[in-house]
């Protein structure tokens, strides 16, 4: 957070947007505390100053003409006194002040623009801080504050929060034999990797769970040494992104062996592994890696498994979220939950943010006052100021379906380094990925005789013409069910191809228009995942333009024959 830059430049006015004003106070108090007064209007003892000899706040007696010195409680004397004395006000829950405020707030800026002005530093007043959870600054005081958003915490203000809590614990007092089982360096050791595993959480949300771990441990001592502190934050960390519907983070074991066809998107990922993983030679030579993908393309074709692939070939967590997460019926909170889902992730950092059905998510983003309260169109303005404002260390791909209703400001290139298509698998292609997920049908200590063994993997694709990967994974699945179920056994070549037959809704019969038309958009704007798919365009092209007369497993796809002489091509004809 940079608000002690603004305090150094003695702004006059500071609108801090965060949910946590306690950590933010005690951020102010720990770096302006020796520098100048800080003062605060508590409910309950008035007008307070905090004492920096004694580290506590004391309580302000205010000369009453009528009463004499006294508690005030009255919010012009604090704003007087933190004037007189050019200190520092902070002022808790400013969005229920504002009427208040808007006076006090003009004034004070005249004050500041004179002092600068005529130069003259004896003018420059005292400095107001306003903490809100709302980020949206009220109209009325908009012009004359700064906004600033509070930050999640980084590694280096978890580490000394977790040493405190070990150290410090009332738990620690009654039981010190368990609540502290490092000292020294290797506290310092084990505190940098639970505090990492924490990054993401508020310190309110770390002190829950690393607390909970602590009480967890006083209550079993005996188990102590057989539990991670490190997996607990970083499980209940999950838990909580995942159940708040922010984020769902997971670390995939899913590698690029998994991917059937696509050659040229793994040879793209493969690239950007190198530079990734050696950020020092990709500055020395000034190359900027590519960092932000978009995967377009038909349905079921392994996009999504294809960001679970990226994930794994960086080595990095991957994050999932998007538009959709963040969406609430509580007024104010979606655009909350968008600003907190950027947080986490640059808080989490060096991540791979997935964002799934993109196309779907940020397609007709229009809304207005009398529908929703213009919540979407705010909603997705601070999603494209999120993805612009990503830091270097966030990998991010976006997955998408549809792309025909998006703005043109979606996919314009400085959000997107590159855009890739991923059609309809080939018939090499489809063999390769019947081959993935029929080798991977069984458990490899099973001592029945393997699937795989006499499974003719070529003449399924041949047989399964604009075929998906999900429906090829599906069409196995179906197979083994029917078969095992009824006989005990696992399903033949045949026995696979007769099943075709029953796996429903196609994507090529339901969507063929939209298909053509990403296929007819991809030759133009795109790039494409798989250099065969780019080769053998034109022949799924043709074969969009044959009437549909039956399903395309009815006689091997006769029906979908493509206008050319060769007697058989790539997709199976």
């Amino acid at each position: 957070m940079n608000i002690n830059k603004y305090i150094s430049m003695r702004t006059p006015l500071l609108w801090i947007q965060t949910d946590e004003p306690a950590k933010t106070i005690e951020n102010i108090v720990e770096n302006e505390a020796n520098n100048q007064n800080i003062y605060m209007l508590d409910a309950i003892e008035g007008i307070r100053l905090y004492n920096s000899d004694r580290k506590c706040w004391v309580q302000v007696l205010i000369n009453d003409p009528t009463n004499g010195l006294g508690v005030s409680h009255d919010f012009t004397d604090a704003v007087q006194e933190c004037l007189t004395h050019k200190g520092i006000l902070i002022i808790e829950n400013a969005h229920s002040k504002v009427e208040m405020l808007s006076g006090l707030l003009i004034a004070i800026d005249i004050r500041f623009r004179s002092a600068i002005k005529t130069n003259d530093a004896s003018k420059i007043p005292g400095q107001i801080i306003l903490l809100s959870h709302e980020s949206e600054v009220p109209s009325e005081i908009i012009r004359f504050t700064q906004k600033i958003e509070d930050s999640l915490p980084d590694v280096d203000q978890l580490i000394k929060l977790e040493i405190q809590i070990n150290t410090s614990t009332p738990l620690t007092e009654a039981k010190s034999d368990v609540a502290i089982p490092y000292t020294g360096s290797r506290l310092n050791e084990e505190a940098q990797r639970i505090a990492q595993a924490g990054l993401g959480l508020s310190e309110s949300e770390y002190l829950s769970a690393s607390l909970g771990y602590q009480l967890d441990d006083f209550n079993n001592t005996t188990n102590f040494k057989k539990k991670d502190k490190a997996k607990r934050i970083s499980e209940y960390k999950l838990k909580l992104l995942k159940d708040n519907g922010i984020l769902e983070v997971r670390t995939p074991d899913i590698d690029i062996n998994n991917v059937g066809g696509m050659d040229r998107a793994k040879e793209l990922l493969d690239k950007i592994a190198k530079l990734w993983t050696n950020p020092e030679k990709a500055a020395l030579y000034n190359i900027q890696p590519i960092r932000r993908i978009m995967m377009v393309g038909v349905p079921g074709v392994g996009k999504s498994l294809f960001c679970e692939v990226a994930s794994k070939t960086l080595g990095l967590d991957l994050a999932k979220g998007g538009v959709s997460n963040s969406m609430s019926k509580f007024v104010g909170e979606s655009e909350s939950n968008m600003r907190r889902m950027f947080a986490t992730l640059k808080a989490m950092a060096p991540i791979v943010f997935w964002i799934d059905e993109f196309g779907r998510d940020m397609s007709g983003g229009m809304s207005s006052s009398s529908v929703d309260g213009g919540t979407t169109d705010r909603v997705h303005g601070e999603f494209l100021t999120g993805i612009q404002e990503l830091p270097d260390n966030i990998f991010m791909i976006a997955a998408a379906n549809r792309v025909s209703d998006l703005p043109p400001e979606m996919t314009r290139a400085d959000r997107f380094d590159k855009v890739m298509f991923a059609g309809l698998p080939t018939v090499d292609e489809r063999e390769e990925i019947f081959q993935i997920h029929i080798n991977g049908s069984i458990r490899e200590d099973s001592k029945k005789s393997n699937f795989s063994q006499g499974i003719d993997c070529e003449k399924l694709a041949e047989s399964t013409p604009f075929f998906t990967g999900a429906e090829i994974k599906a069409l196995v699945s179906e197979a083994k069910f029917e078969i095992f179920t009824s006989e005990q056994r696992m399903p033949n070549t045949e026995e696979i191809i007769a099943c075709a037959r029953n796996v429903k809704g196609l994507v090529w019969v339901n969507n063929r228009d939209e298909i053509l038309e990403m296929y007819n958009r991809a030759r133009v704007e795109w790039d494409w995942a798989s250099s065969q798919q780019l080769e053998e365009s034109d022949e799924v092209l043709m074969a969009g333009k044959e009437k549909v007369i039956s399903h395309p497993t009815s006689k091997v796809g006769a029906s979908y024959k493509p206008s050319q002489s060769s007697p058989k091509n790539k997709w199976g004809h």
